[in-house]
């Protein structure tokens, strides 16, 4: 059974004025208020790939991501956790370590808590 949790959602519209999102995460990334626990090369890295994500999805829909675009952005998470918990497990099952399959397990899980305070389902 699909829940509206589940359903395909509408594409972004854009919205005039609105910041794009993924430069301000890349920000939060590379902010550091006193030691970090990951090498710079590390940081430089995923943000290149944050960058590159950017850049997708604004080829994809023809507008960054932006707060107020017609989207549910907690679905959207939720989602995306359902996909990455399911990739965790066929990794962990390939015989790698699934500890971070457990963690994915647990973000979907809070995530739908989550929806299910604020939509009752």
């Amino acid at each position: 059974m699909t829940t509206d949790n589940t359903r395909p959602q509408p594409a972004p519209k854009h919205v005039e004025g609105a910041r794009a999102v993924w430069p301000l995460v890349i920000e939060d990334l590379q902010y550091r208020p006193g030691p970090w626990p990951v090498p710079r090369e590390l940081e430089e890295a995923v943000a290149a790939d944050m960058k590159a994500r950017d850049d997708f999805g604004r080829a994809k829909y023809g507008t960054p991501l932006q707060v107020g675009n017609g989207r549910d952005h907690l679905a959207d998470a939720y989602q995306e956790a359902l996909d990455m918990a399911v990739y965790l497990k066929a990794w962990a099952l390939e015989g790698n370590d699934p500890s971070y399959y457990r963690r994915a397990l647990t973000c979907v899980l809070e995530l739908r808590a989550l929806l299910l305070e604020r939509d009752g389902r």
